[in-house]
């Protein structure tokens, strides 16, 4: 399963990779139990998500366009 990645350096520049983690099939719900994909449970050392309305601006995105605003 390919998971994006974006990190920013010492400088705030953005870096941008894509991070290949194993996945298998698994049974999800009650019989007949339809299939899907699921990796195996890894430690996260920091996380977070972000669900913004369309058109929303979040002030401490680091775009790579800081002269742009």
């Amino acid at each position: 399963m390919k998971f994006p990645v974006i990190r920013t350096d010492e400088r705030r520049e953005p870096h941008f990779a894509v991070r290949d983690i194993p996945d298998r099939e698994v049974p999800f719900g009650p019989p007949p139990n339809p299939t899907g994909r699921m990796t195996d449970f890894r430690a996260v050392t920091a996380m977070s998500v972000d669900d913004l309305t369309g058109g929303a601006r979040d002030p401490n995105h680091h775009r790579p366009d800081r002269g742009i605003r």
